[in-house]
């Protein structure tokens, strides 16, 4: 088979092999699911890839474990970076987290049988999107009614 190459490839721009730099990305969680971990315990398996351009083809993994010390405060880290309100309970199951986009901050990680590698350092706090409900309850206590007009202002 023939192939008619088209000479658009430029080495420049091909990123492949190397470690994205090490900082802060917004992700999208592609796939989540619950599964066990090799030692049998129960953990939610986030795969996630950058959205920006460059590096949207990436994988990465992060792991939050189900049953231990760490969980509530793992599963509320996860919550404020994908912009949910903290101060609330609530339920729900790890399908339930595809397609939410969150701000990671990326390190290097090196290993001997891998090579250097990127990995989930923490999940950030999406502040944009979280409003603390009683900073709402307090601005809205603090606000002034508009003032209303004179009855001489009225129109009928």
């Amino acid at each position: 088979m023939t192939y008619q190459y088209g000479g658009s490839y430029n080495p420049a721009d091909d990123t492949g092999g190397s470690l994205m730099p090490a900082g802060e990305y917004e992700v999208i969680i592609t796939n989540a699911e619950e599964t066990t971990s090799r030692a049998g315990r129960a953990m939610w398996k986030l795969e996630v890839s950058p959205t920006c351009e460059q590096y949207n083809r990436r994988k990465l993994w992060h792991y939050i474990m189900l049953d231990n010390e760490y969980t509530e405060q793992n599963i509320g880290r996860l919550l404020a970076a994908i912009g949910k309100d903290v101060s609330q309970a609530c339920s729900f199951e790890a399908h339930q987290l595809n397609g939410k986009t969150m701000t990671v901050k990326i390190k290097h990680e090196k290993s001997d049988q891998y090579g250097d590698q990127e990995k989930i350092d923490r999940l950030l706090p999406n502040v944009a999107q979280h409003v603390d409900q009683a900073d709402v309850a307090q601005q809205r206590a603090q606000e002034v009614p508009p003032a209303m007009p004179a009855i001489d202002e009225v129109p009928f």
